[in-house]
């Protein structure tokens, strides 16, 4: 994925399943792996974690191996119906709901590209994260345990960062 596509992947927040909100500790759990080698404890969200984890993949056209759709597959099973994936980012037809437009139409902001001091503060490990302006390795751990952020501004939960650290980490988003 280039830069740009990551920015915009990293702050989509129109699909209510790209980002999910859960306790630090469902966060430490999963952290970046798939489903291949993580699933939900409650087995009753299993259709929606897959449903959500296509719809995402869908999307934004990223591919999955092959013991992740494997996973996928075994976890759509516990759908109580026949669920139908619709290609062209159309949501899956588990649950009824409204289309998502394509990412690629929806505005980035101007600002530089990626570099090494941009991290996904929902899923990047400390070593990721104290590359990001302001955060070393104990702002780093207090993100992890603070995760998670549904905004940069939410970075203001962290100690020491205040308005004029988030406005410097802003400039660089």
């Amino acid at each position: 994925m280039d830069c740009a596509k990551k920015k915009k992947y990293f702050n989509y927040l129109l699909f209510d399943g790209h980002l999910i909100a859960v306790t630090a500790s469902a966060n430490r759990s999963k952290g970046a792996r798939g489903p291949e080698q993580w699933q939900p404890d409650k087995q009753d969200y299993w259709c929606k974690y897959a449903v959500n984890w296509i719809t995402v993949k869908d999307n934004w056209s990223l591919t999955a191996t092959a013991n992740e759709w494997d996973a996928l597959v075994n976890m759509l099973d516990t759908c109580p119906n026949d669920v139908v994936i619709e290609g062209s980012g159309a949501q899956p037809t588990a649950e009824p709901a409204p289309v998502t437009p394509p990412p690629e139409s929806q505005p980035t902001p101007d600002g530089p590209g990626c570099d090494q001091a941009q991290a996904d503060v929902n899923s990047a490990p400390a070593g990721e994260l104290d590359r990001i302006i302001h955060i070393g390795p104990v702002r780093a751990a207090d993100m992890i345990n603070l995760r998670p952020f549904n905004s940069v501004d939410d970075l203001t939960r962290i100690s020491g960062i205040g308005p004029a650290r988030l406005a410097d980490i802003k400039a660089r988003v």
